[in-house]
């Protein structure tokens, strides 16, 4: 796992985040304390408003420094202050040390392209990977729900899901995926009847002369006494969106990200939803994981290449990711198209994913 103050994002929804966050706005509540320190690490005082209360503050302060790999001299400059011995924290955050960019590689959240032969690309879906580690956090959340705009990349999350899960050698995560169901719409029984199947369980029996509201909670209960004690379960619920669930097979999938949520079965069950767009009940919902994609655009295809580049213990100059961009802009717009504007996902991933796979093998790196 990579240490927080070497990630490249954010997010209270890490505990150590969030105990940093808490730390720092109760002993350094005062502007000018916060700019004494801002300034020692490197941080330009112009992106923050001081007029602020010190948690939104310090909050803004650390999302800012963390994508660009500022967290960790940031509380090296805390952790030099007289005020700051009395707090453990900083010295422990610095205690897990600082990881060169070989060893960053070995986080799978962190991974810019996963296969081999023609691998798929992960650009930018930083949000993405810093949720995929609280997930992952034994005290974390487990839930965690995508959404976007159609063909923004909401199924491609899949492949991340599942070669975190895997790499950290557990159980394949399972996908529940309703895109080309066939028929009349899905109820309960079927969307339980597709998790018993991966499950290899025998299908749970209902009365077909019970309403499908009361089959969804009968289905539910069994699957939280079986799924209890069976350690880590992921699963990855697809095209929740479509037209092809009934209302109450969907209400019973979001029963189960509530009951994991809840850790009404133990604390190994994680659930992500996709294309999943209404709130999950209030119990849940402040607590969840959420990330609404955005469009890949021109910068995030410069990062990608470079950490690509730093994967093979190599680095490319300034000049020679410029033509990488341009020539993936070029194949996925045309001569014509406006290299400023949001960029297709499709055709971008594999654009980029055939360069990339060109920089590994000159290099004899590997994809994951």
């Amino acid at each position: 796992m990579v240490p927080l103050l070497d990630r490249t994002a954010f997010s209270l929804r890490d505990p150590d985040g969030q105990v940093l966050l808490d730390t720092l706005s109760g002993l350094y509540y005062e502007p000018g304390r916060v700019r004494r320190l801002t300034d020692a690490a490197g941080l330009p005082p112009g992106e923050f408003a001081w007029g602020a209360p010190a948690v939104e503050l310090w909050f803004d302060v650390l999302r800012w420094a963390a994508p660009r790999r500022l967290l960790r001299p940031l509380v090296e400059a805390v952790a030099a202050d007289a005020d700051s011995g009395a707090y453990p924290v900083f010295k422990s955050l610095l205690a897990q040390s600082a990881q060169t960019a070989a060893a960053r590689t070995d986080d799978p959240c962190a991974v810019p392209l996963i296969g081999f032969g023609r691998p798929r690309a992960f650009i930018d879906r930083e949000e993405l990977r810093g949720h995929l580690r609280v997930l992952l956090h034994p005290n974390g959340c487990r839930v965690l729900v995508v959404t976007g705009d159609a063909q923004s990349g909401k199924t491609w999350t899949w492949h991340l899901v599942s070669h975190v899960a895997e790499s950290l050698g557990g159980h394949a995560p399972y996908l529940v995926d309703f895109t080309h169901w066939a028929g009349p719409p899905a109820g309960p029984a079927d969307v339980m009847g597709e998790i018993t199947d991966l499950l290899c369980w025998e299908r749970f029996r209902v009365d077909p002369r019970e309403s499908e509201a009361t089959q969804a909670r009968t289905l539910l209960s069994k699957f939280k006494g079986l799924i209890r004690g069976m350690g880590d379960r992921w699963f990855v619920f697809d095209a929740l969106d479509s037209a092809n669930l009934t209302e109450p097979a969907r209400h019973l999938i979001e029963q189960l990200a509530v009951a994991a949520e809840r850790r009404e079965t133990g604390g190994g069950l994680r659930v992500v939803l996709l294309a999943y767009d209404r709130p999950l009940p209030l119990s849940v919902a402040d607590t969840v994981l959420t990330e609404r994609l955005r469009p890949v655009e021109t910068g995030d295809l410069r990062v990608f290449f470079g950490r690509v580049a730093e994967g093979t213990g190599n680095s490319l100059s300034d000049a020679a990711v410029e033509l990488l961009v341009a020539s993936v802009v070029e194949e996925a717009l045309g001569e014509d198209g406006d290299p400023h504007a949001p960029l297709p996902f499709s055709p971008v991933f594999r654009a980029a994913a055939s360069r990339a796979r060109l920089l590994l093998t000159a290099s004899g790196g590997s994809c994951d």
